[in-house]
């Protein structure tokens, strides 16, 4: 236990560096068996680099802001993702600057869409990953995304553990790349949106 919301998990994966990855989640998969999937969430992750983009107009935005944190954490540190800020709309100071991105008005780009329901749900739909729920919710359906990364719980179409012995450790990543992954060991990117 990290703190009274954040758990260390260590994954033992063979041939990479140490041989054990150190995952923080703040719920197990016994907390996260009532979010519900919808198509490939495993899809968006060929990318190397995804928008994670919410409605700044939105209340409570607290578990989209942690939620959020935690998913750019995973993807930079387990997948080589490199993740873009985004909001869906220019409606607040915080999204004066960032690209407006959203599923519909932009399907050409993958993208993480957090949005408020009443249940947390994983839905994916061509390039978009929609993550739901509020508050503690929408922190679970991250948790659900990463553990069936990991292969700890598989989706309902069976797809699970997309980690990669290659896909750990990626060096440096210094510009952004809206692009098909074609290396996962190493790769740099180049600036191209």
């Amino acid at each position: 236990k990290i703190d009274e919301t954040t758990w260390l998990t260590k994954i033992i994966v063979p041939n990479v560096k140490d041989g054990v990855i150190n995952l923080q989640l703040r719920y197990g998969p016994r907390d996260l068996e009532d979010v519900t999937i919808s198509g490939d969430i495993n899809y968006i992750t060929q990318f190397s680099s995804a928008y994670i983009t919410f409605d700044p107009t939105s209340e409570n935005l607290s578990g989209i802001a942690i939620g959020a944190a935690d998913l750019t954490g995973n993807l930079m540190k387990t997948l080589n993702i490199t993740p873009v800020s985004a909001c869906t709309n220019n409606e607040s100071d915080a999204c004066a600057f960032k690209k407006i991105i959203s599923c519909t008005k932009n399907p050409e780009y993958p993208t993480y869409y957090f949005r408020l329901a009443d249940k947390p749900a994983l839905i994916a739909k061509d390039n978009c990953l929609i993550i739901e729920g509020q508050g503690k919710d929408i922190v679970k359906a991250v948790d659900r995304l990463v553990l069936n990364w990991y292969g700890v719980m598989a989706s309902s179409n069976g797809a699970a553990n997309i980690i990669k012995p290659n896909m750990i450790d990626k060096g440096n990543i210094t510009n952004i790349n809206i692009s098909k992954k074609t290396n996962f060991s190493g790769f740099k990117t180049n600036i191209s949106n």
